[in-house]
């Protein structure tokens, strides 16, 4: 995964730059499915409503980090979605093309679309089929 998004973009600068305080630091991010580039503001997720989605939450402690270059944190167990139930969550047929990282579960606050990156493989997601990264499976990293 190799994308910041111009919110995360915005506050390194910001912070770096202005003296502007980071924004506050976390103890979970959520990760989203996108049947398309989420780009820099995280479009193209499944659709927010669609049975059973909703972004899945990974603690800090559900991440192995490696800070040397280049610094990466990959989960340690398996990030499950629930079943898809009686819908498709692939638009067209074209799959889960990319993953994302926010700050925030849909429908609290604003949440704040991280990162986003292409999977190495688009998945298809039928009616009443379940999603998954099994540990060691999703590696975020910063070149």
């Amino acid at each position: 995964m190799a994308a910041f998004s111009n919110y995360l973009e915005n506050a390194i600068i910001a912070w770096g730059f202005t003296g502007t305080t980071f924004p506050t630091a976390l103890t979970s991010v959520w990760v989203s499915l996108h049947t398309g580039d989420p780009g820099d503001t995280g479009a193209n997720e499944v659709v927010v409503g669609a049975t059973n989605y909703a972004r899945i939450q990974v603690a800090n402690a559900g991440w192995t980090k490696n800070v040397s270059t280049p610094a990466s944190a990959t989960n340690t167990a398996d990030i499950v979605f629930p079943s898809s139930g009686t819908v498709t969550w692939s638009a067209g047929g074209s799959g889960i093309t990319h993953v994302g990282i926010w700050d925030a579960q849909i429908g609290v606050g604003t949440p704040n679309f991280l990162y986003g990156g292409a999977l190495t493989t688009a998945r298809v997601v039928a009616s009443g089929d379940v999603f998954k990264f099994l540990a060691t499976n999703l590696t975020i990293s910063v070149a």
